[in-house]
């Protein structure tokens, strides 16, 4: 096994077996295949990024996501919450909430303080280009998900993450993709 494996099931207490089961059925699953294999070079590039954020598949804080024939991981909103609070320099967190005249969300601003910087790091999401109409999550929680959508943007700026993604960004990627497949 490797090094990336033998640290997932040391930090989350289970057998490497146990973490290569899960692993792969996660692999498995976002291929939406029958008969589907993982193979050896994509259990190693997710235990690889779980590895490297200390993220726990267990507990749904990543998950594998396949477009194009290509693999990734994407980091769900527990996960970017455990990457954040780990960050050493991670001093606080606000949201700043902009209504229109009716009441409806227009923007979210997340602002993140660093210790190592004498201003915040702010990013604002506005909800007309961030909203998923197909999405019921969306539909249903719309400042939730444009809340998260913000924190994670504002994340991604402040440490530098930009090799992993979110769950809203894979079914954005999912989505450009079949458009381009159906024309």
């Amino acid at each position: 096994m490797n090094t990336a494996m033998q640290i997932l099931s040391s930090n989350m207490g289970v057998s490497q077996e146990e973490v290569t089961d899960v692993l792969k059925g996660m692999i498995i699953s976002s291929k939406n295949q029958h008969g589907a294999t993982a193979t050896n070079a994509e259990l190693a590039i997710v235990s690889s990024v779980c590895a490297k954020f200390d993220l726990n598949p267990l507990v749904s804080e990543c998950a594998a996501f396949v477009s194009g024939g290509k693999l990734s991981v994407v980091v769900m909103i527990q996960g970017w919450y455990r990457i954040v609070n780990r960050q050493p320099e991670f001093d606080g967190v606000e949201f700043e909430d902009n209504f229109d005249g009716s009441g409806a969300i227009v923007s979210t601003t997340c602002i993140m303080y660093l210790k190592n910087r004498s201003r915040p790091v702010k990013v604002t999401e506005y909800y007309s280009e961030c909203k998923q109409d197909r999405s019921e999550v969306w539909k249903k929680y719309p400042l939730r998900m444009l809340r998260h959508k913000a924190y994670i943007q504002c994340a991604k700026m402040a440490f530098g993450l930009s090799e992993i993604i979110d769950d809203d960004e894979a079914a954005r990627i999912t989505s450009s993709r079949q458009e381009k497949d159906i024309t």
